[in-house]
């Protein structure tokens, strides 16, 4: 919803006035290592295997 509104606000990919959107997210290991991610506010929460998995290590 955030990054809906701020192209809203600004200008599209390659029009003056375009500015890139940015937000911190915070990642917070759950202690089973297998449990699936859950959104918390501005984050997820997840396992280490889901985490190592989307970071293909």
């Amino acid at each position: 919803m955030n990054i809906q509104r701020w192209r809203r606000l600004t200008a599209q990919r390659g029009e003056p006035g375009y500015k890139t959107f940015n937000q911190a997210t915070y990642i917070v290991p759950a202690e089973n290592p297998k449990a699936s991610p859950q959104a918390i506010h501005q984050g997820l929460s997840l396992g280490r295997d889901p985490l190592l998995e989307f970071f293909n290590v």
